[in-house]
């Protein structure tokens, strides 16, 4: 799949680890669980060593 292929030619370039979604998933399986704080909404990803907060979605502007 290309997808994999692309991932190891990123990890070749940089150097750096690439974390890859985990045998985690919620009862909907999705790897994500769904947070909020206060109005804020967002996605909460469990990582090796922490988590990932991806909260709210990005705006972009075009003209």
């Amino acid at each position: 799949p290309i997808h994999k292929v692309f991932t190891k030619v990123l990890c070749g370039l940089s150097g750096a680890k690439v974390t890859r979604p985990g045998s985690y998933r919620t009862c909907q399986g999705e790897y994500a669980v769904k947070t909020s704080l206060k109005s804020e909404h967002g996605l909460l990803y469990p990582l090796e060593k922490g988590f990932l907060l991806s909260a709210g979605a990005p705006y972009a502007h075009f003209l």
